[in-house]
């Protein structure tokens, strides 16, 4: 996060920061990703609204396993692969090995 958030103000959030934001339709925190800021009129863009005011965002919480915590009216088995890790590439096939002359 970066200093102050509000019209003509430096946003909190960098580009690229993942966040959680209170949606207005579920009143759930929901997983989000900062897009932009317009200074303009002191909004953010993210992944998931266009216009998210900086007091419906917060730092995205780092669940622990077994800890039972998370955002709050958040179902991480509902959101699934954008919390899970990436899987490992398969191994690379071994060279092809020349013609015999």
């Amino acid at each position: 996060p970066l200093a102050g958030a509000g019209a003509g103000l430096s946003p909190q959030y960098a580009v690229g920061s993942h966040v959680e934001y209170k949606s207005r339709s579920t009143g759930t925190w929901i997983l989000a990703k900062v897009q932009g800021y317009d200074h303009r009129i002191g909004v953010y863009k993210l992944d998931v609204q266009p216009n998210a005011k900086p007091e419906r965002i917060r730092p995205r919480c780092k669940r622990q396993p077994g800890s039972g915590s998370g955002a709050v009216g958040t179902s991480f088995d509902e959101i699934g692969d954008e919390v899970a890790e990436a899987p490992a590439a398969p191994p690379a096939a071994p060279p092809a090995a020349p013609p015999a002359a």
